[in-house]
């Protein structure tokens, strides 16, 4: 199969589909906004130096950072077009392991086809999903985790061991998983030892990459316990990642899942033939085994690493055998001409990567009504694969990427990297002092001010974004809190007489929205959504 062109052919759509229709694809909108700048101040160590986030990377647990600089220093790249290119790769990485998987089940092409596009439907923007819109490592090392199943089950072992270990030093706590599993298939010698083989040399190269992190100012204790504030701000800014925080939506979510993936391998036992049985029952249990574990170091032990690592986040694996399993189940019950189980499975297909909408008091009906349609394409496609060579499946597992990318019917909220905030950057970034200091003082939670960093090259005095940092780092805990406390949270109303304050806080630039326009002064930057003051004027 992976010498074969129409294989191949379903990669480059799929991928292509899910990169420019739905659910697409965003830069500076999650956690690269953190990771964008820390990685230009590792490049050029003048930068950022009064940004308290910036000077605080954690990026010496990850080998993101050294192929994204060495793909700018090596091939002439910036850091948002290797980012986006590797992407892109990974994204063809994953897509080809999950048709893999799918055909493994028995599936023929177009059926797998089908499958592997519900799945990758499901997008991190609806919660934890398949899909990473940023390139973000744990979305890089997901893609290449799926890869390397892949590769195991067409028994490519060393290959497989490669692109895992690449995962491994991308991510290493995404792909740890995979080598629990990997370990259990070697065991039950439905792989070869030479699959752990690349592991080795992986482990090397991020010991040395560990040790030679330059740009650190707070180091990370790995086995200590978290303090009582940090913990606080843990449970505030990250509850989701305590059990003992979940709500009983996000507790019936859960349950929900692990249902479908139950009812899925039972309605499936007879195609789960070794070694893609001891794949996928290892990463299911796997998952189930995080909550326990995770509710033990995190929420009882408060064991420091536990902060960074989230071992909840191994629940992705419960969110991607739900997908899958529906989808499959739904093509064989239409092959087994059971008509009133086909349309229950392709419902839950189809509604899972917008489950968060769904399960909501005020439904959208048009979103309901993409459903039903759906649904009903996909019975229709299933029941005329036979006669159409399998064109009508494929036609059918293409229209959820047109259906939900339609206005009204996802709502897809304003990009932060909007265009008015890279002309306020580039007005900073070639008309400021690369020692200025922003502040953002009335954009609430969530603004621009970090998408702004990464582009203006300027630090931000304080801004929402530090709160992922709480989970690494105790003094930064407690000066980004006070910060943020201090500045009103983001919802400070600047008047003249507050510019005092902002100079003794060392501020040399307040942004304001327009709308926020202090009437007695003038700015150095207008634009129809910005304004720019200077603390010192003159200066």
């Amino acid at each position: 199969m992976l010498k074969s062109v129409p294989f191949w052919g379903s990669v480059v759509l799929l991928t292509a589909l899910g990169f420019l229709v739905y659910p697409g694809h965003t830069y500076l909108q999650t956690d690269t906004q953190i990771y964008v700048p820390m990685m230009e101040r590792i490049y050029n160590p003048v930068l950022f130096v009064d940004d308290p986030m910036i000077v605080r990377p954690h990026l010496a647990l990850t080998a993101y950072d050294e192929i994204a600089i060495g793909l700018r220093n090596y091939a002439a790249l910036d850091f948002e077009t290797s980012l986006k290119l590797q992407q892109i790769l990974f994204r063809l990485c994953g897509t080809a392991g999950l048709l893999l998987i799918a055909l493994r089940l028995g599936l023929d092409l177009p059926g797998a086809f089908f499958v592997t596009a519900l799945v990758f439907l499901n997008s991190a923007s609806m919660g934890i999903g398949i899909t990473e819109l940023d390139p973000e490592p744990r979305a890089f090392a997901i893609d290449l985790l799926l890869f390397a199943v892949g590769l195991c089950l067409e028994g490519e072992f060393l290959i497989a061991g490669s692109a895992a270990a690449l995962g491994f030093l991308i991510h290493p706590t995404t792909m740890a998983p995979f080598w629990a599993v990997a370990a259990f298939a070697v065991w039950r010698r439905v792989a070869r030892p030479i699959l752990l083989a690349p592991l080795l040399a992986a482990a090397a190269i991020f010991a040395l990459l560990l040790h030679f992190q330059t740009g650190a100012t707070e180091t990370l204790d790995f086995f200590g316990r978290v303090g009582p504030f940090q913990e606080a701000l843990q449970r505030r800014h990250m509850a989701v990642n305590f059990i003992s925080e979940w709500n009983t939506k996000q507790v019936l979510d859960f349950l929900g899942e692990c249902a479908v993936m139950a009812l899925g391998f039972w309605r499936l036992r007879d195609r789960l033939v070794s070694p893609l049985r001891e794949w996928l029952t290892g990463f299911a249990a796997l998952a189930l085994l995080s909550v326990p574990f995770s509710y033990i170091v995190l929420d009882q032990l408060h064991w420091t690493l536990a902060g960074p690592w989230v071992p909840l986040r191994t629940i992705v694996f419960i969110s991607l055998l739900a997908a899958l399993f529906s989808a499959a189940c739904g093509i064989f019950a239409m092959q087994k001409k059971i008509w009133w189980e086909a349309p229950l499975w392709f419902a839950v297909a189809l509604a899972l990567p917008v489950k968060e909408l769904v399960a909501s008091i005020f439904v959208n009906p048009y979103l309901i009504a993409a459903i039903c349609a759906l649904v009903a394409g996909s019975v229709a496609g299933a029941w005329l694969a036979d006669r159409t060579r399998g064109i009508a499946l494929i036609a059918a597992a293409l229209l959820p990427f047109v259906v939900y990318s339609l206005p009204g019917v996802v709502p897809r909220g304003a990009p932060m990297d909007s265009p008015e905030l890279r002309e306020l950057a580039t007005w900073a970034r070639t008309k400021t002092d690369e020692s200025a200091v922003f502040l953002f003082a009335d954009e609430g939670s969530f603004g621009g001010s970090g998408p702004f960093r990464a582009r203006a090259l300027r630090s931000v005095y304080v801004d929402y974004e530090g709160r992922a940092l709480v989970n690494y780092y105790p003094l930064f805990s407690a000066e980004w809190s006070k910060r943020w406390r201090d500045t009103g949270q983001g919802h400070w109303l600047i008047g003249p007489q507050d510019f005092p304050d902002l100079a003794a806080r060392k501020i040399n630039f307040v942004i304001l929205r327009t709308e926020d326009a202090i009437p007695s002064r003038e700015p150095e930057f207008r634009n129809s959504h910005y304004l720019a003051y200077s603390v010192l004027p003159g200066l």
